[in-house]
């Protein structure tokens, strides 16, 4: 199932677009884990976005497959990963790459520069760091 997934994404780079462009905006190996930036998590978002709704990817994975979710919860993550992809936009590469260098006050920075609130900038550091324990176990599991 995974596969199919892989081969869906892959389609949908390379279709309309050129080969070129296509192996440029498509990683090798995406980082996931504990190597993944705030950026390639950003990335991963925009990815998602070309893939389609969360519904459609679900079928794709083991064990969500059955898996009931709202519209109200779908449009819920999409505005929720666009607020995201925003915050990370606003950040310094060193802050995308490193997120524990962030303070107090550049959080507060970077919510007014994001036009969004602090509290949401700690909603996304969180969330990034939530993906990547779950990356953790998933490692373990194998």
């Amino acid at each position: 199932m995974l596969n199919s997934l892989s081969k869906k994404v892959s389609s949908l780079f390379s279709r309309g677009d050129s080969k070129e462009k296509a192996t440029k905006e498509t990683p090798a190996h995406v980082p996931f884990g504990q190597d993944m930036t705030l950026q390639d998590f950003a990335d991963q978002l925009s990815m998602l976005d070309k893939v389609g709704s969360l519904s459609k990817i679900a079928r794709f994975v083991p064990g969500m497959k059955d898996m009931k979710v709202s519209p109200e919860q779908l449009q819920q993550g999409k505005q929720e990963a666009a607020l995201f992809k925003e915050i990370i936009a606003v950040m310094t590469p060193l802050e995308k790459k490193k997120p524990a260098v962030l303070t107090v006050s550049r959080k507060k920075q970077i919510a007014r520069d994001a036009n969004v609130r602090p509290e949401q900038v700690d909603l996304l550091l969180s969330r990034f760091e939530q993906m990547q324990q779950f990356a953790k176990l998933m490692k373990k599991s194998k």
